[in-house]
């Protein structure tokens, strides 16, 4: 867990206490095993512990890749919509999965902890995108002018 940005926040005894009410389950995931397909409900997230997971679009093109210590599929969790996205594995993975249930039986206080590293990770994600269609647009223009 302590390899994990999202639990680093979190108090020794509260880590425990995850681990002893088994609030967050691992799984294990083979090559070209999909984890989460586009459209399904998304009752859980994830955090990738090991491996690097592909994500595709409905159509199969790959669009990022997934390290070690990133979490995804928190847009579904926590907006209680379907996926947007296949995650399928690249090589042998192993995903640590907490699901709306097991965090409503943790304290407050980590609750409130996961929920805020979350929302700062969607936020340095829609950061990105930002600058990315920024470069796009630059480019669009730049050989508009070419023209």
């Amino acid at each position: 867990m302590n390899r994990l940005d999202l639990f680093r926040a979190l108090r020794v005894e509260d880590k425990k206490i995850m681990i002893e009410k088994k609030l967050v389950t691992m799984r294990a995931y083979e090559e070209g095993e999909a984890l989460i397909k586009f459209g399904q409900a998304g009752k859980e997230f994830f955090m990738l512990m090991s491996g690097t997971l592909d994500v595709m679009t409905e159509s199969g093109h790959k669009v990022a890749e997934i390290q070690p210590g990133q979490f995804f599929g928190e847009v579904a969790f926590l907006l209680n919509e379907p996926r947007t996205a296949n995650i399928v594995a690249h090589d042998k993975a192993v995903v640590m999965v907490l699901d709306n249930n097991s965090l409503n039986l943790m304290p407050i206080r980590c609750r409130e902890v996961i929920k805020d590293k979350l929302i700062a990770g969607l936020i340095g994600r829609v950061k990105d995108l930002n600058t990315k269609l920024e470069k796009s647009a630059q480019q669009k223009s730049w050989l508009a002018d070419e023209s």
